[in-house]
């Protein structure tokens, strides 16, 4: 009889069929065996659908949903609904994961640890790796307020859901926002913090994330990315409950940072620049923050209060 505790992998899938079988072969073969697969099909029109019950046909430990699409973070609040295991976490369909990556994320966990996080891969879409995002020293353990300051720096671990392991009877009813598209993962992370003690890493890369240019990340300005201000809306709320003024410096930050990287996309979106530029500059002016910006964030937003457009054209030629 296994002994050891029931771990859940939760996948949620739409119109993955071009990453989909790498990213289920690497966690079927999982050096920890106690696991449970959940699938989430979330309404995918392509072959991902019939790839998973391909999967589940030949692997006992694979449970498949079929559901209407709703989003990613529906797709995974279905997955917490049915979960067994007392310990969850995460796994994007265009990703892949190492052999360890239960094993040791489960492993890291001692007395007075409510969550475990690795270092991960940042790869091309060819499979090469482009740099090693490493957690921290290995084996380092922060208390509550170190972690959420740490988070929303993105310093030691960043707020992605997919890196981490969690307890599940800590979760409880906690789940996804649903009508956040962007940073939504950030949140139900900062939240599932305000509820656990201490979070420790574990600095070898068990997780594989590939930038991929149809991701959520890489698409044109929308106003579902505005959602991203109402997720740091949040947080900062739940945080000032617990620790009052002490982090509205660090959402400051992140508020910037967002609103840089949205210029970003502006600059190869030139039809939607009119609509969102007031919106971030009012951003930028109202969130400026110069304790914990880095050098380059500095310069990019002089750029762009100087001239969004010498922002645009530098931007273009660097990558050029």
């Amino acid at each position: 009889m296994n002994t050891e505790p029931i771990i859940s992998i939760i996948v949620p899938i739409y119109n993955a069929q071009k990453y989909l079988s790498p990213c289920l072969k690497s966690i079927i073969e999982q050096t920890y065996t106690n696991i449970e697969i959940i699938l989430i099909d979330d309404g995918s029109v392509d072959e991902s659908g019939e790839i998973c019950d391909v999967f589940a046909r030949n692997d006992g430990r694979i449970k498949v949903i079929h559901s209407k699409n709703r989003g990613v973070s529906a797709a995974r609040n279905v997955g917490l609904e049915i979960s067994l295991g007392e310990f969850i976490t995460f796994v994007d369909s265009d990703d892949t994961v190492e052999k360890d990556f239960i094993k040791e994320l489960y492993e890291t966990f001692e007395d007075g640890v409510d969550m475990t996080v690795c270092a991960f891969n940042d790869c091309d879409k060819d499979g090469s790796i482009k740099t090693v995002c490493k957690a921290t020293q290995n084996g380092t353990t922060l208390n509550q307020e170190d972690a959420i300051k740490e988070m929303l720096l993105g310093r030691i671990f960043a707020g992605h859901c997919w890196n981490k392991m969690f307890k599940k009877n800590i979760l409880g009813e906690l789940r996804f926002r649903d009508d956040i598209a962007i940073y939504e993962d950030l949140l139900f992370v900062g939240e599932y913090l305000l509820r656990s003690n201490n979070v420790k890493t574990c600095n070898r890369p068990l997780y594989n994330y590939f930038e991929r240019a149809d991701s959520a990340l890489h698409k044109k300005m929308s106003q579902s990315r505005l959602s991203a201000l109402s997720a740091l809306d949040t947080i900062s709320f739940a945080l000032n409950k617990n620790y009052g003024e002490k982090f509205n410096k660090l959402i400051a930050y992140g508020k910037e940072r967002w609103a840089i990287d949205c210029y970003s996309l502006l600059c190869y979106d030139k039809e939607n620049r009119a609509k969102y530029e007031p919106i971030l500059r009012k951003v930028l002016k109202e969130n400026k923050c110069n304790e914990f910006i880095l050098k380059d964030m500095k310069i990019k937003r002089f750029l762009i209060r100087v001239n969004p457009k010498l922002f645009y054209l530098i931007k273009k030629v660097l990558k050029n």
